[in-house]
């Protein structure tokens, strides 16, 4: 039963992570863009657009997470645990096209297009400053929620021989 309530508070604790991802994610977003269109830097937009992926990516996992918890059925007799991987990867995939369309449409646009103003670059510096803070706080809320990263919760736990290489 004790090992049961864990697992809720863990999974609880790894929505109230992505949740948080979300929020910041769609945060960032919004300042990379507007930084971008004020001061015209294809770098930013992209910096935008990725963020947004990010955003979808935390949508995605929350879809995971939900569609994991279905009990069995007769097409997936050992449980639908590993739909979370799927949504990942259904993720990974996302994020490497999009991101490649957009490129290879800046790229085209700068190659054919004509040489653009690019202004103060002021509100970029203002909004990478403002993502890294940002991004900071999610890192202070992960541990609180899952232990952290992989490496925090070994080396917290004193457990460091997967921390080292081993010898061959």
């Amino acid at each position: 039963m004790a090992a049961n309530e864990g697992s809720r508070s863990e999974e609880r604790g790894t929505k109230r992570t992505v949740y948080a991802a979300l929020a910041a994610n769609l945060l960032i977003a919004a300042a990379k863009f507007v930084a971008g269109f004020a001061s015209g830097s294809s770098a930013m937009l992209a910096e935008g657009v990725h963020s947004v992926a990010d955003t979808v990516n935390q949508g995605f996992l929350l879809v995971g997470l939900r569609t994991s918890k279905r009990d069995p059925d007769e097409e997936h007799p050992f449980g639908h645990g590993q739909d979370q991987f799927f949504w990942s990867f259904l993720v990974a995939v996302l994020i490497f096209f999009a991101g490649g369309g957009f490129a290879i449409y800046q790229g085209s646009a700068s190659i054919l297009g004509e040489p653009a103003d690019h202004g103060s670059f002021l509100i970029n510096y203002w909004s990478w400053g403002w993502h890294s803070s940002s991004r900071g706080a999610r890192w202070q809320s992960a541990p609180a929620s899952s232990g952290g990263p992989p490496g925090l919760r070994a080396a917290r736990s004193g457990n460091t021989s997967r921390l080292r290489p081993t010898p061959r």
